[in-house]
């Protein structure tokens, strides 16, 4: 697969904007999927790319918050400790 020169500044300018919608406001996948499906990226290459990208930007928020404020692991580790028992318990 091949993409031109325009068609990569234009990818580049949409993800840059998604990027600043989906810090604002959430969302910015609605606004790169049909970017890159547009740019001609096939479907599974494109859903696989946008889930990197929010998992790589919530990774990063997540470690800016630890580093800026308190943490209270306790809570946390017992919200996920019954997350994960709530997902067991619903799988009849």
């Amino acid at each position: 697969m091949e993409i031109s020169f325009l068609s990569g500044t234009f990818i580049f300018a949409m993800v840059f904007f998604a990027g600043f919608v989906d810090c604002v406001a959430g969302g910015g996948g609605m606004i790169t999927i049909p970017t890159y499906l547009g740019a001609g990226v096939p479907p599974n290459l494109v859903l696989g790319t946008n889930k990197m990208v929010a998992s790589v930007g919530t990774l990063t928020a997540v470690m800016r918050l630890v580093r800026s404020v308190k943490v209270y692991w306790r809570n946390i580790l017992l919200g996920i400790f019954f997350a994960f028992l709530d997902h067991f318990w619903g799988r009849n």
